[in-house]
């Protein structure tokens, strides 16, 4: 197994840890189920709701770790 492949079959895990899915963050196709992963830690998923990328913020603000104070900052 590559190393793309396999960071994109670990942020799809439910059982994926913290640590890992921050380094999924780094693959493209993977970021954005990383950001939807409700074991993200929260400090990196709040900063991905300002993400360049519109499929990351949409899944970070989708995400159910996100706090409501933030959620609700986001606009409609």
């Amino acid at each position: 197994m590559d190393l793309i492949f396999g960071v994109r079959v670990v942020a799809g895990r439910a059982d994926a840890r913290g640590a890992a899915l921050v380094a999924c963050l780094g693959d493209v196709r993977a970021r954005v189920v990383a950001a939807a992963h409700p074991a993200l830690p929260v400090e990196v998923l709040v900063g991905l709701v300002q993400d360049g990328d519109e499929a990351v913020v949409r899944a970070a603000a989708a995400n159910p770790s996100l706090p409501r104070d933030v959620m609700s900052r986001l606009p409609a």
